[in-house]
């Protein structure tokens, strides 16, 4: 059979008694029953048992072959020995041997029990008698015995060590169980586990020979699988077990594929209900078909991971730019017009049916990994997309919220405080131009005397003349007063045109979902409407308070001009010249003294809101920082053994670069200035700025011809100088400190680690960024980690990527050549299976991937393919 996807689980019974079994026989001589039992159950391999022999063994397959000659199932020998040791239960402690099912070692199985010896009882002597059918009946099945030692040995001699497995029984009757506190029992069972290549046994002994557990692991034995099987020995027992009791196995039916579980003995074997890793079929590429002149062929995809490997130039990268382009027509890859040229001639079929379907892919191309470390925009820009996916996001968009927000703030501020200036500029001339306040006032002191010294008019005495002036101040004031009223009037009706909500608010709505969007659209149409018309009606309360407080004033005015001293006063000036132009005078004084105290006023209050704003500027600038540190404490982020954080540095270049822009340096003092700003503003923050703002506003910061002191001021103090990066560290490794294959490491992991996607990943040439040790100590372990959540394929050149991360489908790229030919001399050309598929080389077959098998491809193609395979059975002692 060809098992072009590589290895698959299937359902493994190993152990299964026939009828005819040498012991325990319930079957009766059914053989038709038990056959169609077998052919019709799920299990695809079985390992038919029987008491030291294989005569059941040939009958069976003699059998089944003539009901059932199309059939996939595959059937393993599997001669079950009783040993002459024995457990603390008293157990004679039992052992299977599992033989490879080629014909040519089929055959040496019973001249290999011819020559093992059986262990004499008490009451049959058994020396020179060995496992043959005639000696056997002579100490009949149930009693007959070896020992393991003869049992090993003579395995040994008999047959090659990829021929045949030796599982232990750690459950149940006769299974190796060394007695508590024993330790001549434990020292023993440790002897006959090393003999062992795996054991029958059931989950809960999983762990223990996985050395997950206390145990063996101290003892420095490797892991070794757990196996499990029915040991049916009736039809009820059929009924009851098969197909229940069953072990997954990740492998190509043959016996080499049994033997990879002793390599992998975790990630190949699975004792439990469900197919183990299986994955959603619309995130499994099934298949892939391409008919074009340079590639004609059908590629079966494994669901985990699949490697495609070849010499240079074969079509490797080919192969996997053209899947990815297929899937997904937004993806760049290189010679895109060439690949382009041919992605009309694929077909992909996906598991789930679905054929030419642009789905979600990860395509990482050659050296992506690399450039991405290397790059540090597209590392923060890989982390941000990171980042983006997990509640840490929300720390950094308040973060982000804050500066905008803070920005437009200190800008206003700036704005106002300029603007405020300048205001108290302009009183300050207009209040120059009023007079000089202490000379009003004496002026105004001079004339009331003056005054007082004017002819005396008996009808118009000294009280009524105090009088008269007492409502003419008032009438000057309350004209003045009036006047003010007036212009407020004017100042509000402006305000009732002005805009309340700023437009940018609203296009802050974007960044909602379509649920959320039209609500808080609504609410904020609703509150603006509501805003604005209570802001118009309460601006109409206050323009309608003001009127009345003008018509307050009018009508006071009214009638203290209509009072009788007021009349009379009027009188008086008219018929005392010296009198009226005196009062005259005093009228206009104290009209100016008014005003100037009014602008003293306004004055004082410009200067408090100027204070204000300035301490905002200040505090808000300096905030920058404050917030920028509370990020860096609160934000990390942590996946296993990467840890993502923020960190912050000055911007001093920057901030350099903007005050040298401005700035005339051509005075000493100025240079001076530029060059200490930076380490003062870290050292010394508030203090820095204060200086400078007030620099600034006293226009005592010398800039170049045509610069502005308010550009120069907002460059400076809006900025955050104080920019954010990422900082990583792996394994409490500093990135920046890292050697460039570990980054390169790092990044992959990023991109898988911390994504939550499912779809297939395609990396070309991973390796390619990495170093040695750091493909074998890490990647190779990380890949076999996540092989199993997410389908694989990828192009590589380096054996431990292929062996020891266990690749399940290998795909051999083949260009045609003169030493390299392809079937019909097509340009490239594909052969896949599993590692487990080998065949020795044939130099007489003139297809080149047909020639020998996939391991043999490996060993051949990649370098170090041998030392690898090598490597991983010394892993295991194997």
């Amino acid at each position: 059979m060809k098992y072009e996807r590589g290895s698959e689980w299937r359902k493994w019974d190993l152990h299964i008694h026939t009828p005819k079994t040498k012991l325990n026989d319930n079957y009766g001589d059914d053989w038709d029953k038990f056959i169609l039992k077998i052919e019709e159950s799920d299990i695809s391999v079985f390992g038919i048992t029987d008491y030291f022999s294989i005569d059941n063994y040939n009958t069976f397959l003699e059998n089944f072959n003539d009901k059932y000659p199309n059939s996939k199932k595959v059937f393993f020998p599997n001669i079950e020995f009783r040993t002459d040791s024995k457990n603390s239960n008293n157990d004679h402690i039992q052992c299977h041997v599992l033989f490879s099912n080629q014909e040519n070692i089929v055959n040496k199985i019973p001249n290999f029990l011819t020559r093992l010896p059986l262990v004499s009882t008490d009451d049959v002597n058994l020396t020179n008698k060995h496992c043959t059918n005639n000696d056997l009946l002579e100490v009949t099945f149930k009693k007959a015995m070896v020992t393991i030692d003869k049992l090993t040995d003579e395995l040994s001699k008999s047959f090659g060590k990829d021929e045949y497995i030796i599982v232990g029984v750690s459950n149940g009757y006769g299974s190796l169980r060394p007695a508590g506190n024993d330790g001549r029992g434990a020292e023993y069972a440790k002897e006959l586990d090393k003999k062992c290549h795996a054991f029958f046994g059931e989950k809960c002994n999983v762990d223990f020979y996985l050395n997950k557990t206390k145990g063996r692991k101290e003892l420095n034995l490797p892991p070794k699988p757990i196996l499990k099987g029915s040991d049916c020995h009736s039809f009820d027992d059929i009924d009851k077990k098969l197909g229940k009791d069953f072990v997954w196995i990740k492998a190509d039916q043959i016996f080499e594929g049994l033997r990879q579980t002793l390599y992998e003995p975790e990630s190949r074997v699975k004792i439990q209900e469900n197919k183990p890793d299986e994955k959603v079929g619309y995130q499994v590429i099934d298949s892939f078909k391409i008919n074009s002149e340079n590639i004609k062929q059908t590629i079966q995809f494994n669901t985990n991971l699949n490697t495609i490997i070849g010499g240079r130039s074969t079509g490797k990268s080919t192969l996997l730019q053209l899947l990815a382009l297929k899937v997904n027509s937004n993806i760049e890859v290189k010679n895109k017009e060439f690949i382009e040229g041919m992605v009309e001639n694929i077909d992909i079929n996906w598991k789930d049916g679905a054929i030419n379907k642009e789905r979600d892919i990860e395509f990482f191309p050659q050296s992506h990994m690399h450039d991405i470390a290397r790059e540090q925009d597209k590392k923060d820009e890989l982390i941000e997309g990171i980042i983006k996916n997990t509640d840490e996001q929300q720390k950094i968009d308040i973060y982000r919220k804050f500066c905008i927000t803070n920005k437009e703030e200190i800008q206003s501020d700036i704005d106002n405080l300029f603007k405020l200036k300048n205001d108290i500029n302009n009183k300050n001339i207009l209040l120059r131009e009023k007079g000089d306040k202490d000379g009003l006032e004496l002026e105004i002191k001079n004339i009331t005397i003056a005054i007082s010294a004017t002819e005396k008019n008996n009808d118009f005495s000294d009280n009524e003349r105090k009088n008269f002036e007492e409502v003419s101040k008032f009438l000057v004031e309350s004209k003045q007063y009036i006047n003010t009223l007036n212009e407020d009037k004017m100042h509000i009706l402006s305000l009732k045109g002005e805009l309340l909500f700023s437009p940018l608010v609203s296009y802050k709505f974007n960044e909602l979902s379509d649920y959320s969007r039209p609500k808080i659209d609504a609410i904020f149409e609703n509150v603006s409407k509501n805003t604005i018309k209570i802001w118009g009606d309460e601006l109409d309360k206050e323009l309608t308070s003001v009127n009345i407080e003008i018509e307050k004033y009018q009508q006071q005015s009214n009638i203290q001009e209509q009072t009788p001293v007021f009349k009379k006063g009027q009188k008086y000036i008219a018929k005392n010249k010296q009198y009226s132009e005196l009062n005259e005078r005093l009228k206009i004084e104290r009209q100016k003294l008014y005003e100037i105290t009014l602008i003293e006023k306004q004055i004082e209050s410009l200067l408090v809101q100027k204070n204000t704003r300035f301490n905002n500027i200040l505090s808000k600038h300096t905030s920058y920082l404050e917030k920028t540190q509370e990020l860096e404490k609160d934000f990390t982020l942590e996946h296993e053994d990467i840890k993502i954080q923020i960190k912050s540095r000055f911007l001093e270049e920057k901030c350099k670069g903007l005050l040298k822009d401005f700035i005339n340096l051509q005075s000493h003092g100025r240079q001076v200035f530029v060059d200490e700003f930076p380490d003062k503003y870290q050292n010394e923050k508030e203090g820095t700025i204060r200086d400078f703002l007030q620099k600034a506003l006293d226009n005592k910061i010398g800039l170049k011809a045509h610069k502005d002191i308010k550009d120069l001021t907002k460059g400076l103090l809006i900025e955050n100088w104080f920019s954010l990066f990422y900082e990583l560290t792996y394994q409490d490794d500093s990135f920046v400190e890292m050697s460039d294959g570990k980054k390169a490491f790092v990044i992959l992991k990023l991109l898988l680690d911390f994504s939550d996607k499912k779809c297939p990943i395609l990396i070309d040439q991973p390796e390619d960024s990495l170093d040695n040790r750091a493909i074998y100590n890490e990647l190779v372990t990380y890949i076999k980690q996540k092989k199993t959540q997410r389908q694989i394929i990828l192009v590589t050149h380096n054996a431990n990527v292929v062996v020891n991360a266990d690749a399940e489908e290998v795909i051999v790229a083949n260009q045609h050549g003169k030493d390299s030919k392809n079937k019909d001399n097509i340009k490239f050309q594909y052969i896949s299976g599993s590692l487990e598929n080998t065949k020795p080389s044939n130099n007489e077959k003139n297809i080149v991937l047909n020639s020998q098998g996939i391991k043999e491809h490996v060993c051949e193609v990649l370098e170090g393919g041998v030392e690898a395979f090598k490597k991983r059975e010394d892993k295991y002692g194997i």
